[in-house]
């Protein structure tokens, strides 16, 4: 074996602390803690976390890794309006959504989040907002629809697609939802990631009988089709940002994770559970994918780890 100092020109620091910027390959030895370290760039995968307190699917999700919110969706059996939140360890139940509902689609934190349209009796437009206690019912969408996806926070949302293989979207602007300039290619069951409503990413779902791998892009002011997902598919879930993306799952039962970097899709490491109708949080580097379908209801959740990484090598 080659011996450290020989391949990084330097022998291993003992160091008081932490370096403030180590190097792909750097070890060292912390003093202080009295523990070894290693320093490398995750290509990324996936951890198991804390279930869900119920089995399901078809629900939504907002937030971030370390705190989730999972809204809606279909337990065994009926249609739920239950809300958890997670704290990066385990999920607790909190107050219910005003209106039950599936196939919904929702955006914003765990404070501060926004649940949009889905399956009732009949197909809704209720919208509610969440200020970490209470949902409250605010202005509807334009649109009734289930099956559609959405991105964005509580004040600045973007609504898209849907059943019946729609592609009408709209934005949120903190109080009202207005209709703006279409996908190019109507789907429904699809995926999106964005930070706020003028800057999106749309990708897979179903546009007419089949499942598919198109990507849109959404400026503000029109959608723009780019580069496709390597694995065409319907019912996934996705994270991240326009140009910082994150794509797992989907029909039937997928294990599939795709990144996207703002030009091209690269296929990743696997969710270790397969699963569709499965919801999604969190960035491209740090998400959360929960429930779905296995084929049965899960409770399953998984913890999405990329990007610049330190590991304990060991410690006195």
């Amino acid at each position: 074996m080659p011996d450290y100092k020989v391949v990084h020109g330097t022998k291993v620091q003992n160091i008081s602390g932490d370096p403030p910027a180590p190097f792909t390959g750097q070890v060292w030895y912390n003093a202080t803690t009295k523990v070894a370290k290693y320093f490398f760039i995750n290509p990324g995968a996936w951890a198991t976390g804390g279930d869900l307190t119920v089995v399901k699917n078809n629900l939504a999700g907002a937030g971030t890794q370390t705190a989730g919110l999972a809204f809606g969706g279909t337990p065994t059996p009926g249609v739920s309006a239950q809300t958890e939140k997670y704290n990066g360890t385990s999920w607790t139940e909190v107050n219910d959504l005003n209106t039950a509902r599936y196939q919904l689609a929702g955006g914003g934190t765990q404070t501060a989040a926004l649940a949009f349209g889905g399956g009732a009796t009949p197909t809704v437009a209720i919208t509610e907002t969440w200020n970490g206690t209470n949902w409250t019912e605010v202005n509807d969408l334009n649109t009734a629809r289930k099956e559609l996806a959405g991105c964005g926070t509580n004040t600045a949302a973007l609504a898209f697609g849907g059943a019946a293989t729609l592609n009408e979207t709209e934005t949120w602007n903190g109080t009202n939802w207005t209709e703006v300039n279409n996908l190019n290619t109507g789907k429904k069951v699809l995926a999106g990631a964005g930070a706020n409503n003028t800057a999106a990413l749309a990708f897979g779902g179903n546009p007419n009988g089949g499942s598919t791998a198109l990507t849109e892009l959404w400026n503000g002011t029109n959608w723009t089709e780019v580069n496709d997902l390597n694995t065409g598919r319907e019912k996934l879930a996705g994270a991240g940002t326009q140009t910082a993306a994150l794509g797992f799952g989907g029909e039937p039962a997928l294990t599939i994770t795709e990144s996207w970097n703002g030009t091209n899709w690269t296929e990743l490491a696997d969710l270790s559970v397969g699963r569709r109708l499965l919801a999604g949080a969190g960035t491209n580097t740090s998400a959360l994918a929960f429930g779905g379908q296995t084929p049965s209801n899960s409770a399953s959740t998984e913890e999405w780890i990329a990007g610049p990484t330190t590991a304990t090598l060991g410690s006195e």
